[in-house]
């Protein structure tokens, strides 16, 4: 999938729905034109100065690879996910003509009247879009152990109780357990260990006095 972004800005792309099809991770050139094209779109509207307000890029990606496709992390705000489990197996021979037949000759303008009959007044669209199984399925594939071996670790430093607020390596390394205790004692993991706890919600900070 390859594409040069800047013939693309124009007016008559900017009310518009993007379809990126088949995401699959070994297709880096694709990742890096994705990025690419929508990076051209922002900085192409932004041209736009005030006329930007009135077009709006929608991106649907689409892929076949669930838990190896794509990658999001657990704190992702922009991307809804939505999955299903039928395969080609599921469908006639003809299913997919026969709906992109009926797509061209009324479908069209029944999902288009259907639209702007969807009442919007309880729709936020400053809000994250909501968590689904698919999409924690996706963030679950893409953590390493340790994370999860990390936060297990921080619970058990807890006990149950309130969070903890502060922790240090000694701290982590009395309360862990299997694997994680040995990985945790290795020095070759000491610059990735503020990485793991970082996805946990700590910041490291410095002890200058020590």
């Amino acid at each position: 999938m390859g594409f040069t972004a800047a013939p693309f800005c124009n007016g008559a792309t900017h009310d518009c729905i993007e379809v990126f099809a088949e995401c699959c991770e070994c297709s880096a050139i694709a990742a890096i034109s994705l990025a690419a094209w929508l990076t051209a779109r922002v900085a192409c509207r932004a041209l736009l100065h005030l006329d930007v307000c009135r077009h709006v890029c929608g991106v649907i990606i689409t892929t076949n690879h669930k838990t190896d496709g794509i990658h999001l992390p657990a704190d992702d705000r922009r991307h809804y996910v939505a999955w299903s489990d039928a395969t080609k197996e599921d469908f006639t021979a003809d299913y997919w003509t026969s709906l992109y037949r009926w797509y061209e000759d009324e479908g069209y303008q029944n999902v288009a009247a259907y639209l702007t009959q969807v009442h919007l007044a309880g729709f936020n669209a400053k809000a994250p879009p909501r968590a689904t199984v698919a999409f924690h399925a996706i963030v679950d594939a893409n953590r390493a152990p340790e994370d999860a071996e990390l936060a297990d670790t921080l619970d058990e430093i807890a006990k149950g109780g309130r969070g903890v607020t502060a922790v240090t390596i000694p701290m982590l390394v009395g309360a862990a357990t299997g694997d994680f205790l040995p990985w945790l004692q290795d020095r070759k993991n000491r610059r990735v260990i503020p990485y793991r706890l970082e996805s946990a919600g700590y910041v490291q900070v410095r002890n200058d006095a020590g």
